[in-house]
């Protein structure tokens, strides 16, 4: 019996993923075929978070991609499970402000939880 569960967020970019990955300290491990979970489950990318913590999976859905997480339990991973969606996001907009020279001054959350970049114009 499988506990994957699929987490509800458009992925469209590898290389966001991995700028993801970068901002977080993780693993991308790219062309993985499994990721570790209760069972090894199929994937087509994976991402390691720690050595002691099961690792997402990353399947390709056509020209996009979805993460695949084992949530049974009460780990870490099922702590990061939902801010995967504004992780991506985050990497997302990082993306997007360096292509228009802009860069990330500061990082902050606000009272609400929601996650707040503030950018400024490079010289």
């Amino acid at each position: 019996m499988s506990h994957i569960t699929p987490v509800e967020v458009e992925i469209d970019s590898l290389d966001t993923i991995k700028e993801m990955c970068q901002q977080q300290g993780w693993k991308f491990n790219e062309n993985a075929k499994t990721f570790r979970a209760y069972y090894k489950e199929k994937c087509d990318h994976s991402i390691t978070i720690s050595q002691k913590h099961f690792e997402i999976g990353i399947r390709a859905e056509g020209s996009k991609y979805a993460f695949a997480v084992d949530n049974w339990g009460s780990g870490k991973i099922s702590q990061i499970t939902p801010k995967l969606p504004q992780m991506y996001s985050e990497a997302k907009v990082t993306i997007a402000a360096k292509k228009n020279r802009f860069r990330v001054r500061a990082v902050s959350t606000d009272e609400n939880g929601w996650r707040i970049l503030r950018l400024r114009k490079s010289a």
